[in-house]
């Protein structure tokens, strides 16, 4: 007689993701994985990191093995986008970090891993991971192009079980930087205009 077990495919139920300046104190981000994550970056600071404060799925991700937890960019987004990267030398033909980056951008290899740290879930940086530099948060600069970006990928369980693709949607915005009309003089108890600087 013979015994078989089923294990089921993990299915992933919501997420909270946060991000920050310096990689150590967190800000909220609401949003789950599937419907979009609203990320405010304000272009004065160098970089902000991403990162997953919690994750429900069922049954838990592995803690080992996140490079099976992948997810590459999909999609079609602006021409900015590609300027962007092609300023930073990431062109076709490209090599070393660009000629990766090259392939992260057309969506040829992964934009980043989903870690189970232990204690909550990380995004992992793929270029720096592809790039032998091990894992790190995943981050973006304060001026990188907005749009709305859609990944899509795959995570594993602790039973080897890979779970249906789906789609991480992030929203890139920019703090416009606000400042009152120049050369004015405005006393106490008056409205002055604002005008938006980016």
């Amino acid at each position: 007689m013979y015994t078989i077990t089923v294990n089921p495919t993990p299915v992933v139920a919501s997420a909270s993701m946060q991000s920050s300046t310096d990689n150590s104190n967190w800000v909220p981000v609401s949003g789950s994985l599937g419907t979009g994550y609203e990320l405010c970056i304000d272009s004065d600071n160098p970089y902000y990191y991403l990162d997953i404060d919690a994750l429900s799925s069922t049954p838990e991700i592995t803690t080992t093995g996140f490079t099976q937890n992948a997810f590459t960019l999909t999609g079609t987004y602006p021409q900015s986008f590609f300027d962007y990267w092609a300023a930073k030398g990431v062109i076709s033909g490209a090599t070393g970090w660009q000629g990766i980056m090259w392939n992260i951008i057309n969506g040829n290899a992964p934009m980043f891993y989903i870690n189970n740290a232990g204690t909550d879930y990380q995004l992992i940086d793929g270029l720096q991971y592809q790039m032998g530099s091990g894992a790190n948060t995943l981050r973006v600069s304060g001026d990188y192009p907005q749009d709305s970006y859609t990944f899509q990928g795959t995570v594993t369980d602790v039973n080897g079980c890979v779970s249906a693709p789906f789609n991480v949607t992030m929203d890139f915005n920019t703090i416009p930087h606000m400042n009152v009309v120049a050369n004015q003089i405005y006393c106490n108890g008056e409205t002055a205009p604002l005008t938006s600087l980016g």
